[in-house]
């Protein structure tokens, strides 16, 4: 190129300076969230590049243009600004001493004037992004492959700049300001142009990026929900076992405490102040559990913990790196701190809690099971009057050997493997045979003898007590019927569970299974606890109603060890009283039990019932039970559960005597 300006030449470089400063000044902003802006002074700065030869001519209008773009940011730092300044000179300096240092010979433009102009443009953006993504990589610690790449929409456009200011430069070399003009319009066409669509563009991209953040607070908020139990705002089940089954994860061989608590007597204060009342408790309770454990520190050293509410009154404490012994002294911690009363409408009212403790692997190495055996744990606690409990396979009702017993009682009752054992009653005075008490047993082609007292609340927490009271009913009236063929008319007493009596079918089925086998309804007779009739006394009054307009004799057994049951005694549509062994067997021995027994007896003749004493195991309890005036005993003193086969003796309308003799 043979028009240059000489190194000298200030005048034809200043207004290079100001086009510059005017093009950093018309620079379109394309994103205000990231700070991504385009600007004009590249081309400027080639431009200058071509058409002189001063040396510091291009990095003087990258100067300005940094000066112009400071001014404008005023929120930028020093050292910032420092960077930018002496970065964006050092790279138009190298762009400009590329363009002179490889100038075209030709004055028209060759395609060889074209290279030399894209290497120099390729210079600039390697030097500056070299630069600041070295600078961002170092303070950030990101990689510069990723700064980079976020860095990549730019340069198509500003190689397009880049190029256009060689034009601009060759043109301003043939035609003078004319030939700048012929360039330089089009380019703040294409700036205005940008800028129209830049500004839609930031209109859309806001409007996408606030609805990404509403998004994400959205996602944020149920991901919250999903996790935390809305009343409390504590983890809920879900986050629990995450927390639990990382924790076990993390160190096999690490103990893991949980803890699950249950207050007691909860139920009294939603049904006396109602459940928004009971709803306070239970966060304020959750808000005492945490600042409890914040507070406070196991064998000096603070440990992670997790608390949680479970559902209902039912919480949860997760414990890292806590023993047995550890989690104990949290418990009776706990137990100590919820003991200041809750205030409600000015009332102080005291809520008692029960915690039973699980530690894996000790006693599980999974959530499920952790979980299933602090709870275990727990019902043990409550039994016991509240306070805590570490899980004891012994006292677990459904430890996996037991629950083995499931699969195989429901196999028993299916292919009619269980037996009925009879057990007579018999008069007080006459010892004459009154009726049979029906006791199921199971003898289990493995274990055994089974008690019934180990798997029917199995059957009752399992959906089998409904199939085993039929059965159970089935084989009592079968062998009724069997008596009544050869003659004798025995009633039989069958025992029947609270789930049998909140049964609202139960009427129907003795109905139909009365029917079916031909016995009388006179012939059997339902024993029913008093505690499973004050459980809900409402449904019991009815299903016992239906059965007494069968024809079905009721009995209240084992009175005595409920509740206040006297108030409903005289309401109960019930034929027969029968006293617990409990006050039976020690009534020689202790006044106060013989003065329960006597009281039992007249008020169950005041009644118009009939009173049975069970549990006799001498003949002192019986010549007591005979001056008291007792209906009916029986007993071990009087007869072992025998099976059918074994009961002909006691048949053949003899007599039974104190001596264990049968008379005729």
């Amino acid at each position: 190129m043979n028009q240059v300006i000489q190194s000298g030449g200030w005048d034809r470089v200043l207004p290079f300076v100001a086009l510059a400063i005017l093009a950093e000044l018309l620079q379109v902003r394309i994103s205000e969230r990231r700070g991504q802006h385009l600007t004009f002074s590249l081309a400027v700065a080639v431009t200058l590049a071509s058409v002189t030869a001063h040396t510091m001519a291009a990095p003087l209008v990258a100067l300005s243009a940094v000066v112009v773009h400071s001014v404008r940011s005023r929120s930028a730092q020093r050292s910032r600004l420092l960077f930018n300044a002496g970065n964006l000179a050092l790279a138009a300096g190298c762009a400009g001493w590329t363009y002179r240092l490889i100038e075209p010979s030709a004055i028209d433009f060759t395609p060889w004037h074209l290279a030399t102009a894209s290497l120099a443009v390729f210079v600039y953006f390697a030097v500056n992004l070299g630069a600041i993504s070295l600078m961002v990589s170092l303070t950030s610690g990101r990689s510069i492959s990723a700064i980079l790449s976020e860095s990549g929409w730019s340069l198509p456009i500003n190689a397009f700049l880049g190029l256009t200011g060689a034009f601009i430069g060759g043109a301003h070399e043939q035609l003078g300001l004319l030939g700048t003009a012929l360039f330089v319009v089009p380019v703040l066409l294409m700036r205005f142009t940008l800028l129209l669509y830049s500004q839609r563009s930031q209109l859309i991209i806001q409007t996408l990026e606030t609805q990404a953040d509403q998004l994400e607070q959205q996602t944020q908020i149920l991901e919250h929900q999903a996790s935390h139990d809305a009343l409390t705002e504590l983890p809920n089940r879900v986050l629990l076992q995450e927390r639990l089954e990382a924790a076990l994860e993390t160190n096999p061989r690490e103990p893991v405490a949980l803890l699950i608590l249950d207050l007691d007597r909860f139920k009294e204060i939603n049904d006396t102040f109602g459940h928004d009342h009971g709803d306070r408790v239970l966060a304020e309770f959750g808000r005492r559990l945490d600042a409890a454990l914040r507070d406070t520190s196991t064998g000096n050293t603070q440990q992670p913990y997790t608390v949680a509410r479970l559902g209902g009154d039912e919480f949860a404490i997760l414990l890292q790196a806590a023993d047995v012994d550890q989690a104990c002294i949290v418990s009776d911690m706990l137990l100590h701190a919820r003991q200041e009363p809750f205030i409600i409408e000015g009332c102080p009212v005291d809520v008692g809690a029960s915690i039973g403790i699980a530690v894996g692997p000790q006693h599980g190495q999974d959530p499920v099971t952790l979980l299933r055996r602090a709870e275990v744990a727990m019902y043990v606690a409550k039994q016991q009057g509240g306070g805590y409990s570490v899980y004891s396979l012994e006292r677990d009702r459904y430890s996996p050997e037991r629950l083995v017993l499931i699969g195989d009682l429901r196999q028993a009752i299916e292919s009619n493997a269980l037996m009925l054992y009879f057990q007579p009653k018999v008069t007080a005075t006459g010892g004459r045979v009154h009726s049979m008490e029906a006791l199921l047993r199971w003898e289990h082609p493995r274990f055994g003898l089974i008690p019934p007292d180990l798997f029917i609340p199995l059957a009752e927490h399992t959906g089998l007590i409904k199939p085993l009271t039929r059965w159970v009913l089935n084989a009592a009236l079968a062998q009724c019927r069997d008596w009544l063929d050869s003659g004798r008319e025995v009633p039989v007493a069958v025992n029947a569970s609270m789930h049998d009596l909140h049964d609202v079918h139960l009427p129907e089925l003795i109905a139909k299974l009365l029917e079916l086998h031909g016995v009388p309804a006179r012939c059997l007779l339902v024993e029913i606890t008093e505690g499973a009739i004050m459980s809900d006394a409402e449904r019991a009054m009815g299903v016992l109603t239906r059965l007494r307009d069968l024809g079905v004799g009721v009995a209240v057994d084992d009175f005595g060890t409920g509740y206040s049951s006297m108030a409903y005694l005289g309401q109960l549509p019930v034929d027969e009283l029968k006293i617990d062994r409990s006050f039976v067997r020690e009534l020689s021995a202790n006044v106060k039990h013989a003065a329960i027994v006597r009281s039992t007896i007249a008020l169950g003749h005041d009644l118009g019932l009939t009173v049975v004493a069970e549990g006799i195991e001498d003949g002192q309890a019986l010549d007591l039970l005979r001056r008291f005036g007792c209906d009916l005993v029986q007993g071990y003193f009087v007869s072992r559960p025998l099976p059918a086969s074994k009961l002909g003796p006691w048949l053949n309308n003899v007599q039974w005597t104190p001596k264990g003799r049968l008379a005729a």
